[in-house]
């Protein structure tokens, strides 16, 4: 089984009791027993839209592929929202990778993603270039079709963008889970 993405619009005061749980217990919560309608998973593809759309904003550390360790023990770049609307912007639990995203910051991942023509950013896409930076699931980029690695990528751009944009609609803050 691989890792894939979840994602959680939740009230602040939800990231406020989650904070005071232990690790085993927030995955727990967020496993067993969070219910939220502002779900989505964008399963195997939240390597693959990072970066993409990190390569598309020229983002500082995009030539070199970074561990999953460091993507979320290092401090992320202030002009960087790709990064935490992927990944979240404060770790909160290391494996499984719980994270969460404050609703100040939701709500500028929403209007960054409202201003990105993801289509132009697909006519850009090179499988190969994916899979030489071991972009998570290495298997697939040069293996499959990549007009349906474009759909893929492209649905899972669209099921991100209008979370966040809901979630920034409310005010929510956001709990990525990367189970």
């Amino acid at each position: 089984m691989g890792r894939y993405a979840s994602y959680y619009a939740v009230q602040n005061d939800v990231i406020e009791q989650i904070s005071k749980l232990t690790d085993e217990e927030v995955v727990d919560f967020l496993v067993e027993d969070f219910t939220s309608s502002d779900y989505v998973e964008i399963d195997k593809m939240w390597d693959g839209l990072h970066f993409l759309l990190a390569n598309a904003h020229n983002l500082e550390g995009t030539e070199k592929k970074r561990s999953l360790l460091q993507m979320f023990s290092s401090k992320k770049t202030k002009n960087n929202l790709v990064e935490p609307a992927i990944f979240g912007e404060k770790t909160i639990y290391p494996d499984p990778v719980v994270a969460i995203t404050d609703s100040e910051l939701v709500s500028k991942i929403a209007a960054l993603f409202e201003t990105i023509d993801i289509n132009g950013v697909l006519d850009g896409y090179d499988g190969k270039a994916f899979e030489e930076a071991d972009i998570y699931p290495v298997v697939i980029w040069t293996r499959e079709d990549a007009n349906d690695i474009k759909q893929d990528l492209l649905e899972a751009f669209n099921t991100l963008k209008n979370f966040y944009v809901a979630a920034s609609n409310r005010n929510d803050s956001v709990i990525v889970y990367l189970g």
